[in-house]
């Protein structure tokens, strides 16, 4: 009889998970710093609305990498983005 394989610990990501959640959080922060200068120069909410999306329970179960980009996707549109001409990028 075969010994089964050991159980894997629900928070240890794959090499194809890291590999897929890289690249989406790759291609989040090109598009990012593609419309950078399209976003507003002053933060359009208050820090506590951003400390009320962090503020939710995680989740027990892992969840794939479409619902994990979703989820930071939106706590990222909702950030503080900082229009200081420093902090976007030159020569453009």
């Amino acid at each position: 009889m075969a010994t089964p394989p050991p159980a894997r610990h629900l928070l240890e990501l794959t090499a194809t998970d890291r590999a897929e959640l890289g690249r989406a959080a790759l291609d989040w922060a090109l598009k990012y710093l593609e419309a950078q200068s399209r976003l507003p120069i002053y933060p359009t909410n208050n820090p506590g609305d951003l400390t009320k999306l962090l503020a939710s329970d995680l989740p027990i179960d892992p969840l794939d990498t479409d619902a994990v980009m979703a989820d930071f996707e939106h706590v990222a549109a909702n950030g503080r983005h900082s229009g200081h001409p420093r902090s976007t990028r030159r020569g453009r």
